[in-house]
């Protein structure tokens, strides 16, 4: 968590000193080699573990990877196993090198090719 938050840090300063000055309007974000960019906005609530274990009613466990989340004012983004979802609706799967990009009016798109919720 450290990590995303001092990347984002980061990010908002360099985007900040780049338009000398002027608001900040758009953010990135780099995780599992997807980068996520969306209209600025603060992030309200801590990104949880990034695994956990889930028991089985026949007592076998299996590790779920949480991949990516980020919980913002306007946006909640999520990525697991491959999965993309956006404030609770599906986009369908992403991969390593993919760009996901979110515009003012909250449509999403991959890789510059739009992408509706499923």
């Amino acid at each position: 968590m450290k990590t995303q938050i001092g990347q984002l840090i980061i990010i908002v300063c360099a985007i900040t000193l780049a338009g000398c000055g002027l608001e900040v309007t758009t953010m990135c974000l780099e995780e599992g080699g997807i980068t996520y960019e969306m209209p600025a906005q603060k992030q309200i609530k801590p990104s949880p573990p990034s695994l956990e274990i889930l028991h089985g009613t026949d007592g076998t466990s299996k590790t779920n990877n949480f991949g990516f989340s980020f919980f913002g004012e306007k946006y909640t983004i999520k990525e697991l196993d491959g999965n993309l979802t956006i404030n609770g609706k599906d986009y369908g799967s992403v991969k390593k090198g993919d760009q996901v990009r979110i515009d003012k009016a909250g449509n999403v798109s991959v890789n510059g090719a739009p992408r509706p919720p499923k």
